[in-house]
């Protein structure tokens, strides 16, 4: 479409947050931004941005009847200094007088940061960008944003740069909105997975800006930024305590995706945010926890991030704008993007193309302490409470309606709400049931109820907060009839060894033991040494599989899984530990062929093999970092590579 808004005159600037009388979305972007970039192959680089373009093309989303273009223009000086020390803002400036060598010199000062001769440039209008969005939404002329900018934003300080970012783009644009938009409570939704320090130090003390931050923490020393900002117990100081929201992940690589997410929206982010009623939402759209982020380590799908834009719908009459932050897999960043685009310009979020899995335990106890953390500041957040046993989960799941996330109106339902008091939480973490804390009652570990056996019904019932009872351990469904789930014990059933698509045990507070795995009599007719199977599984490993480089595989056993086929083909399941040491054991399947061209040694008796792929870890042991379950993996190899990389040779019985 060719429409444009027109920029925000002085006479805008004392507006008030207008009505929405338009299904509008406003878009912004400009090339402009694609001139920031290193001199060296770099994760943050304009092809982010052209290729996010190349697939709102793709999809249509350029064509929407409900697009309205919006011209980008640089932030003002007065715009940038709402957040930041006009003397960064002198810095970022100088820049472009600086010689190339020179200014590589400066980006050294910073942590994680690039500069170029038009750095300053890009980073303006960034900043321009969203305000410009911010205003048209405040004003009424669109009912939604999409800001595709960069360089992002969340990580930049009041006073210094970091993680990419120069200025605070989202964290000016609030400010805006409530300076001179007429907006009194704002919420910044930050689904990043790195942690947004420089927003939320900038609200830290103000309670009429709510940031709710979902990343990965990794108890602050594992994940970028380290330290206690992205805590679960920094929730704000002074006036702003409990304005500031961490659900931070500590499950290692590969460990949440949709399930997770959505538990968390459901039981945290969405309860606070109706809680803190909205005038205007914004959401730092970092797209580095979605499947294949090589930076990221989560496994979150477009589907997932349409589904949460589409709940954020449901406050402040809908005005919310999303800003582009991070997100290294151009793929990735760019389908997930434009799943949530459609979703603003008034599309229902697709279904999911795959079933939800049951959730990591390790996660539900990071929402379960963020739950604690922020239960006496806010009314509507309650923790999640474990059935006292599967008869009593059955029933409670017989009675819960289907949660549709949008009414007859378009307005996105209120999640359900378990009813709860705060003593449950402790008690999970102790591994006591709640009965148990005051004296007596049952075990926590009670089997969940399978997702067979799950039972749902297609009410249009806008709010099922009615139908749950004290206990809670529901699944709900969508229009699309995807398996949703709102809260869940902490103990998930155990699930047969064939079943990798459900199902994580909750690990225990320690690291379990490295027990070996004794073979299976009936299955030991491989003939293959487990010693010479579990070396050969780690060279694969380390060498050849998508997590070389990253992690160092310490085999502990190894034991068959099926005999050689006819074509003397066969799997082992390996037990092994990893380094750097995430806490957690791991069995995986790995399987072996014959090396091309082997002969038998000269009594006939044995022969080469080598590892050529590895699939499907045990549902007990999500797997440290990249595919999914029941993914194959496979390595291409010639018949003269394989005999090359074969260490040594293990002893089979000759076919």
């Amino acid at each position: 479409m060719s429409a444009t808004c027109e920029p925000a005159g002085p006479e805008q600037d004392r507006c008030t947050i207008a009505g929405i009388s338009t299904s509008k979305t406003a878009f912004v972007t400009d090339e402009i931004m694609l001139k920031h970039k290193c001199h060296v192959s770099h994760p943050e680089s304009p092809d982010r941005l052209i290729r996010i373009l190349q697939v709102f093309e793709e999809q249509g989303i350029f064509a929407d009847e409900n697009l309205l273009k919006v011209e980008a223009r640089a932030g003002t000086d007065d715009e940038i200094d709402t957040v930041h020390d006009p003397d960064h803002r002198a810095y970022i400036d100088s820049l472009h007088t600086l010689s190339k060598a020179q200014i590589r010199k400066q980006a050294d000062r910073w942590d994680s940061v690039y500069f170029c001769k038009d750095s300053h440039e890009s980073a303006r209008v960034a900043v321009g960008s969203c305000v410009v969005v911010t205003e048209a939404v405040c004003a009424g002329r669109v009912k939604n944003a999409i800001a595709v900018v960069r360089p992002p934003g969340h990580h930049a300080e009041a006073h210094c740069c970091m993680g990419f970012s120069l200025y605070n783009n989202v964290a000016v644009a609030a400010k805006i909105a409530r300076q001179r938009c007429g907006a009194n409570r704002v919420l910044i939704v930050d689904w990043d997975v790195h942690h947004g320090n420089g927003t939320q130090n900038m609200f830290l003390e103000d309670p009429n800006v709510l940031y709710i931050s979902i990343h990965r923490w990794e108890h602050g020393k594992g994940f970028y930024p380290t330290g206690d900002a992205g805590a679960p117990t920094t929730v704000g100081s002074g006036a702003g305590a409990g304005f500031s929201v961490n659900i931070g992940w500590n499950q290692g690589h590969n460990a949440v995706g949709d399930t997770e997410y959505l538990l968390a929206f459901s039981n945290v982010i969405m309860p606070i945010a109706m809680d803190f009623n909205p005038d205007l939402v914004f959401v730092s759209a970092g797209f580095d926890a979605a499947r294949g982020d090589p930076l990221g380590g989560c496994d979150v799908t477009p589907e997932g991030y349409a589904r949460m834009t589409h709940m954020l719908c449901g406050l402040a009459e809908g005005r919310v704008i999303m800003a582009l932050e991070g997100g290294y897999n151009t793929t990735s960043i760019s389908y997930s993007f434009a799943a949530c685009a459609r979703v603003l310009l008034g599309h229902p979020p697709p279904p999911f193309s795959e079933p939800l899995r049951r959730p990591h335990a390790g996660a539900l106890r990071d929402i379960a302490t963020t739950i604690d953390a922020h239960a006496a500041y806010w009314t509507l957040l309650l923790p999640v409470q474990l059935p006292a046993n599967t008869d009593e989960a059955e029933d409670i799941a017989a009675r819960v309606d289907t949660m549709n996330l949008a009414d007859e109106d378009g307005a996105t339902a209120a999640p359900a709400r378990p009813q709860v008091g705060r003593r449950v939480t402790r008690a999970m973490r102790a591994g006591q049931s709640p009965e148990a804390e005051g004296g007596g009652g049952e075990a926590v570990c009670q089997s969940a109820p399978s997702r067979q056996h799950r039972r749902t019904h297609k009410s249009k019932s806008p709010n099922t907060a009615a139908a749950l009872g004290p206990p809670t351990a529901t699944a709900t469904t969508d229009t699309n009839d995807t398996v949703i789930p709102t809260t869940s014990t902490l103990c998930n059933e155990q699930p047969s060894d064939n079943d990798t698509s459900v199902g994580v045990a909750m690990p225990p507070s320690e690291p379990r033991e490295s027990t070996s795995v004794s073979p299976s009599p009936s299955s030991t007719n491989s003939g293959m040494e487990p010693k010479a199977v579990a070396e050969l599984s780690a060279k694969w490993y380390n060498e050849r599989s998508p997590y070389a480089g990253q992690f160092k595989m310490l085999p502990i056993d190894a034991s068959p899984v099926e005999p050689p086929n006819e074509s003397n083909e066969c799997i082992w399941m390996v037990r092994y530990k990893v380094a750097p040491d995430t806490g957690a054991v791991y069995d995986r399947r790995f399987h072996f062929s014959p090396l091309p061209k082997a002969q038998p040694d000269s009594d006939g008796t044995s022969q080469q093999f080598c590892c050529t792929s590895m699939s499907s870890w045990l549902p007990e042991n999500p797997p440290v970092t990249g595919p999914s379950p029941d993914v194959h993996i496979e390595t291409t190899m010639t018949d003269a590579e394989k005999m090359d990389w074969m260490p040594q040779k293990s002893t089979l019985p000759a076919s």
